[in-house]
């Protein structure tokens, strides 16, 4: 199970990835998923924070991550608009005001006619003081790539070096 095996890195190892990012010019950025882990990455230097769709309605996680006045991308998969503007709300009361609203569809991998596209045009109506951005579970970069017709200034896509790795529960669908 590679999600147990990453749900135990210390910081020790999140400053090795921190240190390999800077070193080859990658931004280094993680999903917290507790309140511990926020300041653990912030004093990495991570410069954003994307919060995860299971912990859009995580009012204390949204309200540490806020507070460190960085980018947040704040992924919707499973979400109704009216949770997503609870949430953005919250997170902007709290400190937070660059964010961006990642539609996301929780099914790994999306097929492409699951997308549901048509959603960022609402988000971009809803929310027109925020980017826009696409959380893409779909296998190939087309849809990806048809985003950007939509709007979105962000995308989130899962990759790999080598599918056949052992060790990750994400190389099959990168």
């Amino acid at each position: 199970d590679s999600y147990s095996r990453l749900d135990s890195f210390d910081k020790y190892e999140y400053s090795l990835l921190a240190k390999l990012c800077k070193k080859y010019k990658i931004e280094f950025m993680s999903t917290p998923f507790d309140e511990e882990a926020v300041d653990m990455l912030y004093n990495l230097g991570v410069n954003g924070y994307k919060v995860a769709s299971g912990d859009i309605n995580n009012y204390p996680l949204l309200k540490k991550v806020a507070s460190k006045k960085l980018p947040i991308l704040l992924s919707t998969g499973a979400s109704h608009t009216s949770e997503i503007r609870k949430a953005v709300n919250y997170i902007k009361k709290n400190g937070g005001n660059k964010i961006c609203i990642m539609q996301c569809t929780l099914c790994y991998p999306t097929k492409p006619k699951d997308s549901n596209l048509s959603v960022i045009i609402e988000l971009k109506k809803s929310f027109p003081n925020n980017l826009i951005g696409f959380s893409d579970h779909t296998l190939g970069i087309n849809i990806a790539s048809s985003s950007v017709l939509f709007g979105v200034r962000v995308i989130e896509k899962h990759f790999t070096i080598d599918k056949k790795l052992k060790k990750s529960a994400d190389h099959w669908l990168s």
